[in-house]
């Protein structure tokens, strides 16, 4: 089997970390290539897999931009892959090469919907529905978000499949590890302190977590991620006197290390797919406060979990992670049972074995169709 994964993603967030799992825990017998329209990204992702080449595609201005399509057209010929994977950072994302690859009978693509929002027009919504129809297969990494595609763009119910996103496991993590040094901040004497892991974009809902801290003098709030809200987001917290309790760490290849850290995990986000901070997370054995948006609510299980709230609703914010900062025995419970979860229904590896059957039904469904 030849695979080609494909992004056109311009920055490293939760989807593309998924793409990098799943292209790493996939048997090592399938012929992997990354294609995208940005170096750094498709470098990243392809970084999971050893030895996978990359191809660089330019970036399609539009249905009228034709010689960027046709690069991409003749990119995706040349590689001559079975399955197109193509990986949606946004319910718009990919959608030319989903045209570009419909033109090429060979190729069977597989589309995977990471997050999913209200469809901005009817032009949009008419494409995803044409585009649907061209594809072997079409997926979303939770089930809220699948039925809430299909309704928006008035697709048949059950057309999109589920496949939750999984993380790699991190070897023994049935006890949190404990270190005399993280890569995180130093953590003071009386200090509660409570991560996220999160793109650095408003939909995460950083900000609300801002106006949370305000009236949560003893507890400190450190952010693994980088983004196009940097800015924003440390001018906010000098004007609402967070001084170093707002901690922007910018990106870090060692999360686990400053979840290991923590007393809380936190993620604030106006809107999700099925998000992999919160496995990370889980797998961690930290207790989550999440908002209750996408496909959350598939990971986290209120009371028994974590707590979930509503979203843009700090004071729900601020209350839920109170509540649990002053009830230690019910985080490590929480701990706890997260833990089993993810271990039971999130890893990298059970995401890929359920990805490799749907490219196996595809691929015997076209030789049945020769014979």
């Amino acid at each position: 089997m030849r695979l080609t994964a494909f992004t056109d993603s311009d920055q490293i967030g939760g989807a593309e970390i998924s793409l990098a799992n799943l292209l790493g825990a996939l048997d090592p017998g399938i012929q992997i290539s990354v294609m995208g329209t940005h170096e750094a990204v498709v470098r990243r992702i392809a970084s999971a897999r050893r030895d996978a080449p990359i191809i660089l595609v330019p970036s399609i201005g539009g249905v009228r931009d034709l010689l960027a399509m046709l690069a991409t057209r003749r990119s995706l010929k040349a590689d001559q892959c079975d399955i197109l994977h193509l990986n949606l950072s946004s319910p718009t994302s990919c959608r030319y090469a989903i045209l570009a690859a419909a033109s090429i009978p060979e190729i069977k693509s597989v589309a995977v919907e990471q997050l999913v929002m209200p469809l901005p027009t009817k032009r949009v919504r008419f494409l995803k529905r044409w585009s649907e129809k061209t594809l072997a297969a079409h997926i979303a990494v939770g089930s809220a978000s699948a039925r809430d595609l299909e309704e928006d763009a008035n697709l048949p119910r059950g057309s999109i499949r589920t496949i939750h996103n999984g993380v790699p496991t991190h070897g023994d993590d049935s006890v949190r590890a404990s270190r005399s040094k993280t890569t995180g901040p130093e953590k003071s004497h009386g200090e509660k302190r409570i991560v996220t892991l999160a793109r650095l974009d408003r939909i995460k809902g950083l900000d609300i977590l801002q106006d949370a801290l305000v009236e949560l003098p003893n507890v400190y709030a450190v952010v693994v991620g980088e983004g196009p809200e940097r800015s924003a987001l440390e001018k906010r917290s000098i004007e609402l006197g967070l001084n170093k309790r707002f901690t922007l760490m910018g990106w870090s290849d060692d999360a686990r290390s400053i979840l290991d850290d923590a007393d809380l995990f936190v993620l604030p986000s106006r809107a999700e797919g099925l998000p992999l901070s919160i496995c990370e997370a889980m797998f961690a054995q930290l207790a989550v406060v999440a908002c209750d948006v996408g496909s959350v609510r598939e990971v986290v299980e209120h009371g028994v979990t974590g707590l979930l709230i509503p979203a843009d609703d700090a004071s729900a914010l601020r209350d839920a992670i109170a509540s649990l900062l002053a009830d230690e025995p019910l985080r490590r419970s929480m701990g706890s049972a997260g833990l089993a979860v993810a271990t039971a229904e999130f890893t990298a590896e059970a995401m890929a074995r359920k990805y490799e059957a749907i490219y196996s039904e595809i691929l015997n469904s076209v030789r049945s169709a020769k014979l």
